[in-house]
């Protein structure tokens, strides 16, 4: 018996846009005898939507609806389609009509083996008729830039409306999906490769369509909102590089603040005065970086010890870095000094990130 196809159409306020799109999907795959279905979801409408779909699927079977009262996002709009969805496997394509349903086909049939299959606008042998504005395209390809830099995404084109995925790739999106708005295909994107599954890109025809929902403001907002994401997952690291180097700077500055007070108020000898800064300063950095930056309630006394030799290490690093840069090399010795306390920041952060911070459930 073939597979079943569900196709998903997110809708929001899609009035004058709904009913070709639905006639066109319908009766190619009806005429084709296909095992489909149409799953429509009007989103937070104040239009006739729901009113068009509810009257086209009379009579067909092979078309439903579900309302959502409240604005959920187009991704909350299209997890939804996945959940009440009843095929081998499910797909989503927007309500305008921009993946007609011929190249929705097309995607379709060239899924397997793969475990899903994105329609592209930048691939060689895509089309977009008509020709995009010049902005379009450089939105679409700083978009694109910023997903390969934070999220490390290769496609081409994660955002064009034609997606199918099998039903078990869907189900991981349902069980572990975190993003609602504009950029929920990147999500879906990047849990499908984190979890092994393989994603086809394959080049369509798009039709470019008027009237998009997306505002310049939401434009420049997705931006940000890829740089966050990645953060949160997969450039995790360089927040926590951040916040850490940030962490450093202010011990180093209570290091400093401590050894002056030190020498210049109290008389303490100033090696003395220097190693009691940098016991104070590195506490201070162990207990900071704890709470903001790897974020985990440890045991000092399980851990310190850890931190200190770290830090410790992470200063001899910068000192024999220092020697070789300036000695060996021939770099001035202030520049040196940049590039060995770059080299040793980075042994300092991924020795107690993969050490000190590492495995603290198991203690």
């Amino acid at each position: 018996m073939p597979p079943k196809l569900s196709i998903v159409i997110p809708a929001y306020n899609e009035e004058k846009r709904i009913l070709p799109t639905l006639q066109e999907y319908y009766s190619l795959f009806r005429k084709l005898g296909r095992d489909f279905e149409i799953i429509v979801i009007p989103n937070n409408c104040d239009d006739k939507t729901f009113e068009i779909v509810r009257a086209f699927a009379k009579g067909k079977p092979e078309v439903s609806s579900f309302v959502i009262e409240k604005y959920s996002g187009k991704g909350g709009a299209v997890l939804k389609g996945f959940e009440l969805a009843k095929g081998d496997f499910i797909g989503f394509t927007d309500a305008d009509g921009s993946t007609n349903a011929g190249e929705f086909l097309r995607l379709f049939e060239n899924l397997l083996p793969a475990d899903g299959i994105i329609g592209s606008r930048r691939m060689k042998g895509s089309k977009i008729c008509p020709k995009r504005l010049r902005l379009k395209n450089f939105n679409s390809a700083f978009f694109n830039l910023l997903e390969r830099i934070f999220v490390g995404l290769n496609f081409k084109d994660t955002q064009c409306g034609g997606k199918i995925f099998s039903k078990k790739l869907s189900q991981l999106f349902l069980k572990k999906g975190t993003e609602r708005g504009w950029i929920f295909d990147l999500d879906f994107l990047y849990l499908a490769n984190k979890n092994g599954f393989s994603i086809k890109e394959f080049p369509i025809l798009w039709k470019e369509s008027d009237g998009t929902k997306l505002t310049f403001a939401e434009k420049i907002k997705s931006f940000f909102e890829v740089i966050i994401y990645g953060f949160r997952g997969p450039r995790k690291a360089w927040a926590q590089f951040f916040i850490f180097s940030l962490m450093g700077v202010v011990a180093t500055l209570i290091h400093l603040g401590i050894l002056y007070f030190l020498t210049a108020f109290l008389k303490v000898y100033y090696i003395l005065s220097s190693a009691f800064g940098f016991l104070v300063a590195n506490v201070f950095s162990f207990a900071t970086n704890s709470k903001y930056t790897f974020r985990r309630k440890i045991e000092p006394k399980k851990r310190y010890h850890k931190f200190l030799l770290v830090s410790l290490a992470s200063m001899g690093i910068n000192l024999l870095a220092l020697y070789f840069f300036t000695e060996f090399v021939g770099i001035y010795y202030l520049f040196s000094q940049i590039l060995a306390t770059f080299f040793s920041l980075g042994i300092n952060f991924f020795g107690n990130k993969c050490w000190t911070f590492q495995n603290e459930k198991r203690n």
